[in-house]
């Protein structure tokens, strides 16, 4: 099973083997640490 969401703005850029319904949580769950998500993405490239 794979997800992929982008950030800016938090929106599903593919997935594979996902139902609906888990698609919706992990957006939620996404959409509630995107900023966490973002400081370790740029923590990770800056340096």
């Amino acid at each position: 099973m794979l997800a992929k969401f982008w950030l800016k703005p938090v929106a599903l850029a593919s997935s594979i083997r996902f139902a609906p319904k888990e698609l919706r949580k992990l957006e939620e769950l996404v959409v509630k640490n995107k900023d966490t998500f973002t400081e370790a993405w740029n923590e990770y490239f800056s340096g």
